[in-house]
């Protein structure tokens, strides 16, 4: 399933790929979206039939799905290297909660700020529960 995503205030739109451990762009996408700073280490990757691409190098980019922010590296790739422009694998997608239903994929960014207000909570609790005694019971 395909995906609009919004990657330094370009709207693109990538291919989910759950069997795909990395994101992927295909160079001209990568100069239509503005041409980050690319770190030059090129990595080989092999996909479905053992064919092998030599990336061009990488990207970490900050995109917008669904409303929620995302910081993740891509890979760029020549443009005969795949068809889609844009590929978005587990890479990004492990900091995503993915719904996929008949009619659309849902991504929900994962937080730790739950986690946070629970600890909030409890010790504000601790603190509230300090100057309380004991009392006994009148039998």
């Amino acid at each position: 399933m395909f995906k609009h995503v919004e990657v330094n205030g370009v709207r693109t739109e990538a291919l989910i790929d759950t069997g795909s451990s990395v994101n992927l762009i295909r160079s001209d996408e990568y100069f239509r979206i503005g041409a980050p700073k690319v770190n030059s280490n090129k990595t080989r990757l092999s996909g479905l039939g053992g064919a092998e691409v030599l990336t061009l190098g990488s990207i970490k980019v900050e995109m917008d799905i669904d409303n929620h922010k995302y910081t993740t590296v891509v890979h760029i790739v020549p443009e005969q290297a795949m068809e889609m422009k844009f590929l978005l694998g587990t890479e990004l997608l492990n900091q995503a909660q993915v719904t996929i239903t008949a009619k659309e994929l849902k991504l929900n960014k994962i937080t730790t700020q739950v986690n946070k207000d629970i600890e909030e909570t409890l010790l504000k609790d601790d603190e509230n529960v300090e100057g309380v005694t004991k009392r006994k019971r009148r039998g």
